[in-house]
């Protein structure tokens, strides 16, 4: 059964962006504006885990997490509360050793951090979360922005509000009303995207296209790269990479062990006299040498996979050949190469900012939404704050231009996510 995580906080954003990011990764996600519907919730839902924003309307985090222990029926649930204006040493431990916190976060969050600590808090792995989520259908979690829970007619607690002296809220910004002159979205309709070919140069897709377009269609087969004498042969199992082939010496195991110091030239030199003598990889030929370790060998053989594609998806020039078969899957058990991760962080840096300007800035009037079997790819990207915030508005009602203006109005950034997720078919324009 999928695990449920209580994420409460009175700002909408920051409950939108936890949503969104905790979901991608497995939980489901139940969201509360203040501490009174939160305990509302978790005695109604029964959540897993509990992260909650210190400043909450009607009762705050503090309150919240002594009514989880003293008053529920699952006081050991762990409760991680959060804040951006208490950050003293002494608040830190009080929330812990006086309120019964699991622990205190510091916002902004380090997402990736949080995730992982509420994790060990329930002593599961990210597979652990994951299995969990595919033994039942996607489902999303109670939100109070649109789902309150009904009131109990029991009156609830007397709030206790934070001392002025200890806090200085500040005042509330206000949003720029929308100029009269801002010229109305193009409504043309969107083509749809390219299926990729089994064999074409770079002219028409560049690498990373390629490599997105057979992610989005979860195909299975090897993809032969060549650009001049450099040739790659990339194995992928439903559109995950697992496995890249190269000849490019500087890209080999030994290579980069020898440049991070971990082995040396002659180590190197030594062991492959051995992995030709007893026909074995020269990995093997240095762990059974003792001069490396299984896990780092592990850490290696990922390494070296991981730096071959991040390569290959820069690759705007040569040509491609895919072979769709699945015979390779029975003799290469790797784990997946995190294609959209690599993928992220070539597109903030520009990569196909003209491709996305010329198609969405043509489709501002189109609705885009998510699509919901592909949303846990989204969790497969370590995410700039910024960047998942704009993932957030996308819902299946708001259009190009509205996802771009509500998130900030910087177009090329909204484009950046919107292309990225579109290409992976986690998104679609409808």
């Amino acid at each position: 059964m999928a695990k449920k995580l209580l994420v409460v906080d009175d700002e909408k954003n920051i409950r939108g962006i936890l949503k969104e990011f905790m979901g991608a990764k497995g939980f489901q996600v139940l969201t509360s504006r203040d501490g009174n519907e939160a305990f509302e919730m978790f005695e109604a839902h029964s959540p897993d885990a509990v992260l909650a924003d210190v400043l909450l309307p009607h009762l705050n985090g503090f309150q919240l997490c002594r009514r989880i222990r003293s008053e529920s029926d699952r006081p050991d649930t762990p409760v991680f509360l959060m804040s951006a204006l208490y950050k003293t040493n002494k608040i830190q431990a009080e929330a812990k050793f006086k309120h019964g916190a699991t622990d205190y976060l510091l916002k902004p969050l380090d997402l990736s951090s949080t995730f992982k600590k509420i994790l060990r808090s329930l002593d599961m792995s990210e597979e652990d979360l994951r299995r969990a989520a595919d033994e039942e259908p996607y489902q999303d979690g109670p939100d109070s922005d649109f789902n309150p829970p009904p009131t109990k007619s029991a009156p609830p607690p007397a709030p206790v509000e934070p001392s002025p002296a200890e806090v200085k809220v500040p005042e509330p910004e206000t949003e720029p009303a929308a100029s009269e002159s801002e010229p109305a979205p193009s409504s043309e309709s969107p083509e749809a995207l390219p299926d990729v070919p089994n064999a074409a140069d770079f002219s028409g897709l560049s690498a990373l296209q390629v490599f997105l377009g057979l992610y989005r269609g979860q195909r299975t087969g090897v993809i032969k790269t060549t650009q001049g004498e450099i040739v790659k042969k990339t194995y992928v199992a439903q559109g995950v990479p697992v496995y890249v082939a190269s000849t490019r010496p500087e890209e080999s195991l030994p290579a980069l062990m020898v440049k991070d110091g971990v082995v040396t030239e002659e180590q190197v030199k030594q062991a492959l006299v051995d992995a030709k003598e007893n026909h074995e990889g020269i990995g093997r030929a240095l762990l059974e040498k003792g001069v490396i370790t299984r896990e780092v060998l592990s850490q290696y053989l990922l390494k070296e996979s991981e730096r071959r594609l991040e390569d290959v998806l820069h690759w705007r020039e040569g040509s491609f050949q895919f072979a769709d078969t699945d015979a390779f899957l029975a003799k290469i058990k790797r784990p997946p190469l995190p294609l959209l991760e690599l993928a992220y962080q070539h597109t903030r840096n520009g990569a196909l900012d003209e491709l996305f300007e010329r198609r969405y800035a043509r489709a501002g009037a189109t609705v885009v939404a998510k699509v919901p079997e592909r949303l846990p790819a989204i969790g497969e990207i370590d995410w700039d704050t910024k960047d998942l915030m704009i993932t957030t508005h996308i819902d299946g009602q708001r259009t190009v231009e509205e996802v771009v203006r509500e998130s900030g109005g910087d177009s090329t950034t909204a484009y950046r996510t919107i292309g990225l997720l579109e290409w992976a078919g986690v998104v679609r324009l409808a």
